[in-house]
């Protein structure tokens, strides 16, 4: 490589410096500029390829957990929802340079029985959309990806503000040029140009200050647009928080908790009228029972986080964990 090709370049050198099938540093080339993970620490490159299969036991505890969760929600008159996240060469099948034998989504979901019809595994949604739903440069999806997510979320729970999701799409205006958790992985890295959600609509947003992968984050969310009748629970990784936001334009109140377990406790003291529960592609052959899940709120001293969230964070938080009380009630008519 040339000495001003050290220098970050965009996805459309790759092709020049580094040919499809390559992998390096975990990152795979693919084709048209696009990055794929290899492994990730969750082997992606070998159970998609079929060198490994999910144990009987990840299948078991995935099926049981989403029974239990469908049945908390219901005891709570939520609607409920759990999301499978596609991995992106799941959807990407023309850009990923390895031949794909086997999807953990789409084995998980032939095998769901009863549970199936609250499982969503939008990749037939995401395939037929004409906007890029995966950013080049990084494992997770665009804004555009995003919203088309949300939307099919909308509509497989049967809620009535599903056509404004088309709205969402006309604030696609933004740039930004970027470089992913996979670019970055590069030697040069690697960059792009991203379309990006800009709206003046958000509302109050609340968080805990923790940043990166780490499970403990919270994100609180009020669209004072609604009544406050909707209210709406996720449990989820990284992808479930990009959907929170946008799913916020569709509810009063959303609450976003970084988790890969339901934890019932936190329902009843929010009781939402819709949950959602989700996961990427990825962590499908991990799942555990929601029956190991620690406390929620130990994660950040578990992790040992310099954990200090902010005091106005503090009050949102402790007001909708006491919904149908005084606190509650009090905090949303000063809102």
């Amino acid at each position: 490589m040339d000495e001003a090709a050290e220098a970050s370049y965009g996805t459309e050198g790759l092709e020049k410096y580094r040919p499809a099938g390559k992998i390096e540093n975990d990152v795979i080339i693919g084709d048209n500029g696009y990055l794929f993970l290899a492994n990730g620490g969750h082997r992606v490159l070998e159970y998609c390829s079929g060198v490994l299969a999910p144990s009987e036991n990840s299948i078991t505890d995935f099926y049981q957990n989403i029974a239990d969760r469908a049945q908390d929600s219901a005891r709570l008159g939520a609607n409920y929802i759990h999301v499978i996240s596609p991995d992106k060469q799941t959807v990407l099948v023309d850009q990923f340079p390895f031949k794909q034998t086997a999807q953990m989504g789409k084995l998980f979901l032939e095998r769901a029985g009863n549970v199936s019809r609250y499982l969503l595994y939008p990749t037939d949604f995401l395939r037929r959309s004409n906007h890029q739903t995966y950013q080049k440069t990084d494992t997770h999806m665009t804004d555009a990806g995003s919203i088309v997510v949300t939307k099919a979320i909308l509509e497989a729970i049967g809620d009535d503000w599903i056509s404004y999701g088309d709205d969402l799409e006309l604030d696609l205006t933004g740039n930004q040029n970027w470089t992913g958790d996979l670019g970055s992985k590069l030697t040069p890295q690697v960059s792009e140009n991203r379309i990006t959600f800009v709206s003046d609509k958000h509302g109050i947003w609340y968080h805990n200050n923790i940043v990166g992968g780490n499970n403990g984050i919270v994100d609180i969310r009020f669209n004072k647009a609604h009544d406050s009748g909707r209210r709406l629970l996720i449990f989820g990784d990284s992808f479930g928080r990009d959907l929170a936001r946008f799913l916020s334009f569709f509810y009063f109140q959303t609450v976003f908790f970084r988790t890969p377990f339901y934890h019932p406790e936190i329902a009843s003291q929010i009781r939402p009228t819709a949950i959602i529960t989700q996961n990427v592609e990825r962590y499908l052959p991990s799942v555990v029972s929601d029956n190991n899940r620690p406390s929620f709120f130990m994660y950040p001293f578990i992790n040992n986080l310099d954990y200090k969230p902010s005091k106005d964070f503090a009050l949102a938080l402790s007001s909708v964990l006491s919904f149908g009380r005084p606190p509650y009630d009090k905090y949303i008519a000063e809102l």
